[in-house]
């Protein structure tokens, strides 16, 4: 098996991950978990959309998406998501930087 494939069923396999995938099938079978889910996620986008174009409407956005999370993170199933959610998106940025250090260590 390939250092590659090495990598990716580590992974998979990682119960940090594991739990992430259960949690977010749980979200994803509730309509209701979705749907708020999803209205977080929107303004989440108009917030930095509004941020990058420096728009006056910005500091409405970042309460709006802010009260919403706020509210989201009293669903237990919700906090834990996000909560994994942002610890692995932190471990695949190390093992991205661990990856492109070594490749540029190689062709120097």
């Amino acid at each position: 098996m390939s250092k590659i494939n090495l990598l990716i069923d580590e992974i998979r396999n990682n119960p940090l991950v594991k739990r992430y995938k259960e949690l977010e099938s749980i979200i994803d079978s509730n309509e209701k978990l979705q749907k708020d889910y999803q209205d977080m996620l929107e303004k989440q986008k108009q917030m930095v959309n509004a941020k990058e174009f420096k728009r006056s409407n910005y500091e409405i956005l970042k309460h709006d998406y802010e009260t919403h999370k706020n509210t989201l993170l009293h669903n237990i199933v919700i906090e834990e998501y996000l909560e994994l959610q942002s610890i692995i998106n932190d471990d695949l940025q190390a093992i991205q930087a661990i990856i492109t250090t070594e490749i540029n260590k190689e062709l120097e």
